[in-house]
């Protein structure tokens, strides 16, 4: 079952995920989307950047939305990498690009995440296609990071797009963030079988991005400890996971350098590679339904009555 962390869904009696265990009759192995974790500290470091807003649009991606035609794309702005930063963008680039080569096609907005990243860093692809921005508003996702890169990147243009000294120093830092931390861990968040390692991969990364940004390191980390380990990441309810998955557990008992020879390990990996770990289906079919629903009529009373049509015919 994979869900976004809002209480309606994790609350403890009224939440949807345990009303779904009590219509079912079973405990379900509970899957947070790790998209919409990263989302909320995306969020949080963009706020840390830019301060708060109660609008539900952002105005200075509104400002370059209005004039991004007028911009000459083939001059643009790449981030000053320093030695404090070569390491992070390698990785990152090296991420990226394992995951443009893989065999699962990458999809838009996705690609163009990655694309603008890898400009931002110094390596463009040998085609750039410069896409049309999309919706703006608080809640879409990738949107924030999406318009932050392509500011950034044309930033200097000051005859089209003009930042204030303040605005600049917001896109930099938001940006740096974006692309040598953020946009690697949002690629690679579908790994089910990887997200311990690359949690904790993370965590250490947020430590020596401390040399960077010790504002944004604080901000967003201070909960974590001092020391952590993968062991951390397995608990005794781990075992409630593998029974929920039908994997046998006695690979546990064995070293762990014998366990790619084991059936029962090999099997259980292969099931948990295909776990969804991230909602991404549900959140497009949800947005699918109300861009349908709205050109469809705008008068609530006819959106039941539709509604309750296509109940009784479907």
């Amino acid at each position: 079952m994979s869900f976004d962390t809002i209480a309606s869904n994790t609350g403890a009696r009224k939440g949807a995920c345990v009303l779904l265990e009590e219509k079912t009759g079973h405990d379900l192995l509970w899957l947070a989307c790790r998209h919409h974790v990263f989302e909320i500290m995306l969020s949080k470091i963009f706020t840390l950047c830019f301060g708060p807003s109660s609008s539900p649009q952002i105005p200075l991606f509104k400002r370059f939305c209005d004039i991004r035609e007028t911009l000459p794309k083939e001059h643009y702005d790449c981030l000053n990498l320093d030695e404090n930063a070569l390491q992070f963008a390698k990785n990152t680039l090296e991420s990226l690009t394992t995951t443009l080569s893989g065999e699962n096609q990458v999809r838009d907005d996705y690609e163009e995440l990655i694309n603008l990243t890898m400009i931002v860093l110094n390596k463009p692809p040998a085609k750039i296609h410069w896409r049309a921005p999309g919706p703006i508003h608080h809640a879409r996702w990738m949107a924030k990071l999406i318009y932050a890169l392509k500011i950034f990147l044309f930033r200097n243009n000051l005859q089209a797009f003009k930042l204030t000294k303040r605005e600049e120093k917001q896109i930099v830092r938001f940006v740096s963030f974006g692309a040598l931390i953020y946009a690697k861990i949002w690629i690679e968040a579908p790994l089910a079988a990887d997200a311990p390692v690359n949690d904790l991969l993370l965590w250490k990364n947020l430590r020596l991005y401390e040399v960077i940004d010790s504002e944004i390191v604080r901000g967003d980390s201070a909960k974590l400890t001092s020391e952590v380990t993968l062991e951390a990441f397995v608990t005794q309810r781990t075992l409630k996971m593998l029974s929920a998955l039908d994997i046998k557990d006695s690979f546990l008992e064995l070293p762990t350098d014998t366990w790619n020879d084991n059936d029962d390990y090999l099997q259980g990996k292969n099931c948990v590679k295909k776990l969804r770990v991230v909602n991404d289906t549900a959140e497009r079919g949800v947005k699918l339904f109300e861009d349908y629903n709205t050109i469809l009529t705008k008068n609530e009373d006819e959106k039941q009555f539709l509604l309750h049509v296509v109940e009784e015919n479907r």
